[in-house]
């Protein structure tokens, strides 16, 4: 923050001229029946620039409002057919493209001023604050499936417990209780027959989507082992084929085989390459080899 840049104007000798911008993501884990769930979320803290009038000061601030101007014609129907939000037209609309008309709950505080210098400033910051509270949010949990499913059996399994222990049903008003009591245990029965049905539903959703993460683990695992294994035997047979040079190059060596040229040389070389450095050195001892029988001339 002491290094946030700032800049002199007509208005106001201190203007900032930054936007800070402070993102926190967290990501709430919850363990239940041995089954794991995740839960993220973001907090997004801005601190915007001044809000002087001068576009060519506060592009971002400028792209701001027309942002918030947008979705708020969009939320009062008043926004045209095909007019696209302008999101894009600044870094800072694209940082707070969720916050503004997304998946979020969003709180905004103006800074006004009761001094009639900043009248005009207080008063477009808040025409701004009126338009930003007619922007409509959809809040939504960032729930996977599998803590979805483990927050609705919890839910079951409290309300069957609350069954069980004689809670949430009323009794009847028969004759000293006993009509009305028995057709409450009925109706008890009932509910938990069907609850024991539903929590039995959710135990085979979660080992089937268990079972296909642990099918899907393991065809990862054959593909990364197949295609390493296929590496493997492609190094196999290029080491193979160096070996047939080499030991053929040593076969013309042992025989005083003066024809051997540069050129047979710089072959073996171009397979080391793809069989690894190792091999080079054995490519340089027969050349330096081959050197010394032939009295010192290579061809």
């Amino acid at each position: 923050m002491a290094n946030r840049t700032i800049a002199s104007t007509h208005m106001n000798a201190t203007s900032s001229r930054a936007n800070t911008v402070l993102i926190i993501e967290l990501t709430q884990v919850t363990t239940y029946a041995g089954k794991e769930g995740r839960k993220p979320s973001v907090i997004t803290l801005v601190d915007p620039a001044g809000s002087e009038k001068d576009e060519q000061i506060n592009k971002s601030m400028s792209a701001l409002r027309n942002v918030i101007s947008a979705l708020a014609d969009k939320a009062s129907g008043k926004l045209k057919k095909g007019q696209l939000i302008p999101y894009r037209d600044s870094k800072l609309t694209r940082l707070l493209q969720n916050a503004l008309g997304g998946s979020s709950k969003t709180i905004m505080i103006c800074a006004v001023s009761p001094a009639s210098s900043n009248y005009e400033e207080t008063l477009s910051t808040l025409r701004c604050a009126d338009r930003a509270k007619k922007i409509m949010n959809h809040a939504e949990i960032n729930e996977d499936p599998t803590e979805k499913l483990l927050n609705q059996l919890k839910r079951e399994n409290e309300r069957l417990k609350a069954l069980l222990g004689g809670q949430g049903v009323a009794t009847g008003g028969g004759p000293n209780g006993a009509g009305g009591s028995a057709v409450s245990e009925a109706e008890r029965m009932r509910i938990v027959e069907n609850h024991k049905k539903e929590i039995a539903a959710i135990e085979k959703a979660l080992e089937e989507e268990e079972a296909a993460k642990q099918a899907a683990k393991q065809a990862a695992e054959r593909a990364k082992e197949a295609a390493r294994d296929e590496g493997l035997r492609r190094f196999r047979q290029e080491m193979d084929r160096i070996k047939t040079l080499i030991q053929t190059l040593e076969s013309q060596l042992a025989g005083n085989d003066a024809s051997l040229t540069v050129g047979d040389l710089s072959v073996v070389e171009s397979h080391t390459r793809r069989g690894g450095d190792c091999l080079k050195e054995a490519v340089d001892y027969l050349s330096s080899k081959h050197t010394t029988q032939a009295g010192g001339v290579v061809r």
